[in-house]
């Protein structure tokens, strides 16, 4: 198993284990599915994220929910940002090898370069605000996103007792 295979398994066994996911809610795209969106993107998916779209390109529980990264809706997220970037009208354009792999209740997305790698770093657009670098690599924006919505088990016992 790749090493990016085998770090998005440990995220999802991350997710399982604190409750945020369970094993049935993660869902891997089929090669024909990764395909489909290597072709809707217009570029060679980099390794990192081919190896998210394998083991929970369809679904991982709370992880991104609310968010359209997982197939189908990932089919349209680079037609979409390219439609939010004209509507703000700042004059950012996508780069021809970008691969959006994340759109967020309609105001923001994320993105990455196939050309800069098999662990490329992750953009972020926010309406109204440009661009900037969300993480130096796809892998650590995965974790960083799956860490975010881990919370310790006193938390969850202290949010119970009161």
């Amino acid at each position: 198993m790749s090493s990016y295979l085998e770090r998005v398994k440990q995220l999802a066994e991350r997710l399982v284990a604190t409750g945020l996911a369970s094993a049935s809610q993660m869902l891997p795209c089929t090669d024909i599915e990764i395909g489909d969106i290597e072709r809707a993107q217009g570029a060679p998916l980099p390794a990192a994220y081919r190896a998210f779209l394998k083991l929970m390109g369809r679904g991982a529980g709370e992880l991104f929910e609310g968010s359209d990264c997982f197939y189908p809706e990932v089919l349209d997220a680079k037609l979409f940002a390219k439609a939010l970037l004209v509507e703000d009208g700042g004059g950012h354009k996508l780069p021809q090898d970008a691969i959006v792999i994340l759109v967020h209740q309609g105001y923001q997305f994320y993105y990455c370069e196939a050309s800069q790698g098999e662990n490329p770093p992750v953009l972020h657009y926010l309406e109204g605000s440009g661009v900037r670098q969300s993480d130096t690599s796809f892998m650590k924006f995965l974790e960083t996103s799956g860490a975010d919505y881990e919370r310790p088990n006193e938390e969850l016992l202290e949010d119970d007792d009161v």
